[in-house]
């Protein structure tokens, strides 16, 4: 698959157009002061992703001692899309 290069101001430009383009399964590489800032992927499209819903999230429970974990929660929890599983 070709990776399309395409400048921040033309990507905030030309955002729609760049949107229908990624859904259509192109990618681009978005550079700034002609270096790389950051690459635009699409998702894969999964057939089976299950979808949560308010009551699902209010059956989580978290217990801790540490007064900063909404600050350190990436820290704490990793998500590995290709395994689909999350690490702690």
């Amino acid at each position: 698959m070709q990776t399309n290069i395409i400048g921040i101001k033309e990507l905030i430009k030309n955002l729609k157009k760049v949107y229908q383009l990624i859904n259509e399964g192109q990618e681009f590489l978005v550079v700034k002061n002609s270096r790389p800032a950051f690459k635009i992927v699409p998702i894969e499209k999964q057939t089976n992703i299950k979808k949560y819903n308010l009551k699902d999230f209010a059956q989580i429970k978290f217990t801790t001692e540490d007064k900063n974990l909404s600050q350190n929660i990436d820290k704490i929890i990793t998500f590995d899309k290709n395994l689909n599983k999350c690490f702690s």
